[in-house]
């Protein structure tokens, strides 16, 4: 039986792995402009009287959020 590696080579040498790649480009494009207009349509939500209220809260919480995962190891 062969293993995971060999299946994938073989089905990306044969004729239709062109077309599996092909696919694999247009998918990851079309997510990636999903996410621009996802991030667009979010700013424009944005309140920035709110963002100055809870901008503090939010710093402090981000720090956190980095630094401690990162001193934990």
């Amino acid at each position: 039986m062969e293993n995971e590696g060999e299946r994938v080579a073989a089905a990306l040498a044969s004729v239709h792995g062109v077309d599996f790649i092909s696919v694999y480009t247009f998918v990851d494009l079309l997510s990636r402009i999903a996410i621009l207009i996802l991030l667009f349509l979010v700013g424009l939500e944005t309140s920035l009287v709110e963002m100055k209220r809870i901008g503090k809260t939010a710093l402090v919480v981000a720090v956190i959020g980095i630094v401690v995962p990162m001193g934990l190891g």
